[in-house]
């Protein structure tokens, strides 16, 4: 009888204790993000992303406009990847930007 190879991988437990640093780093970094920013902020990123409200009903929650809800939203997501990004140790590899989707056709040869 054949044996057939495992396609399922598995890790050391250094592998899964890497991981988890990992994990336990990144969750450390965007918790000092959300600390950075004004409670405004915060609660529009809590009924956002966390309770699922749309933008709608957070405004109404908050007595505020949709519009002044979402500058809230944008100036929240700006802050918190500043944070993140000062924080950062390595430096970032910059991958090239794909073209726009008119710009795939390949050029005629001259």
């Amino acid at each position: 009888m054949l044996s057939v190879p495992s396609t399922r991988r598995t890790r050391s437990a250094r592998g899964r204790n890497a991981t988890a640093e990992r994990r336990t780093t990144r969750r450390a970094r965007l918790c000092t993000a959300l600390d950075r920013l004004a409670g405004p902020q915060r609660a529009v990123l809590a009924l956002l992303l966390v309770e699922r409200l749309t933008p709608a009903e957070a405004a109404q929650a908050l007595k505020v406009t949709v519009r002044r809800l979402n500058g809230l939203y944008r100036s929240a997501l700006d802050e918190m990847g500043q944070a993140l990004r000062d924080q950062r140790s390595r430096p970032v590899v910059r991958l090239p930007r794909r073209a726009a989707a008119g710009d795939t056709r390949l050029r005629k040869a001259s």
